[in-house]
């Protein structure tokens, strides 16, 4: 039973990665959630903040049950990516807390399901913020020193997972390396 979560900041491959896994491995892939193509009619930035919260709750629920069943599953983005986001870019408190998150982990590897978190660096900076910009949403935080404080604390705090013996991570992976996990 393997659970694979895909993080990293816009434009780091992600999506791109999850294609490939899904036609190589045939593994089910949950994407990415997206407010806008929810129907989630609002400008409030807190509301959406929260509605990514719960979406990411969701999909990770729904990721755990397939895998229980012997699906490999891959899993764009998770819990992870919105406490960041809400810590460093919109820089508020809200909702779950990592320590939530890494309770979270725990039930899921008391369950039996392997997770492993591979972590894609924002590389192309340029490009990223570029994509940002095109957003409604993400416009206001499209600003490379925020982008490269997101991308440290994620992968710092994956490393942390890690080091905790809570999840197997792969750092900008080949798809050859996905052999002995998906396989």
């Amino acid at each position: 039973m393997i659970l694979v979560v895909l993080e990293g900041v816009w434009g780091s491959g992600k999506t791109t990665l999850a294609k490939t896994l899904k036609t190589k491995y045939r593994v089910h892939l949950i994407k990415e959630p997206h407010h806008i193509k929810a129907g989630v009619k609002t400008k409030n930035k807190k509301l959406i903040t929260e509605w990514y919260e719960r979406a990411h709750k969701e999909n990770m629920e729904k990721a755990v049950s397939m895998a229980l069943f012997g699906r490999g599953v891959v899993l764009e983005r998770s819990l992870l990516s919105s406490i960041g986001f809400k810590k460093i870019l919109s820089r508020k408190k809200i909702g779950t807390s990592s320590s939530e998150f890494k309770k979270s982990l725990e039930n899921i590897r008391d369950s039996g399901i392997d997770v492993c978190f591979v972590y894609l660096c924002g590389t192309d900076m340029k490009r990223i913020i570029s994509h940002m910009k095109r957003s409604v949403y993400m416009k206001r935080y499209a600003d490379a020193e925020r982008i490269q404080k997101l991308d440290f604390y994620l992968l710092k705090q994956l490393k942390i997972l890690k080091k905790k013996k809570m999840i197997r991570l792969l750092i900008q992976p080949k798809i050859c390396d996905f052999s002995k996990i998906l396989d």
